[in-house]
């Protein structure tokens, strides 16, 4: 598994991690200096074949990259 930021607007992945708690705090660290990023952005979780199984967006995102369970 591996998970990305993904932008929204393209699809694009614009950075990869091999950890869902290396995302989630890549994300926190791009709200808490850009908030209105929100709507931008968000994390997906990507299986072996790259294949999307699994994402976060808008409050979700939020939530996860703060560490609330969902």
């Amino acid at each position: 598994m591996t998970y990305g930021i993904v932008s929204l607007e393209s699809g694009t992945v614009l950075r990869s991690f091999e950890s869902e708690s290396e995302a989630f705090a890549a994300a926190r660290k791009i709200l808490e200096g850009e908030p209105d990023a929100l709507d931008t952005f968000g994390v997906a979780r990507f299986d072996d074949s790259g294949s999307a199984v699994e994402s976060w967006s808008g409050k979700a995102l939020l939530d996860a990259a703060r560490g609330v369970p969902a």
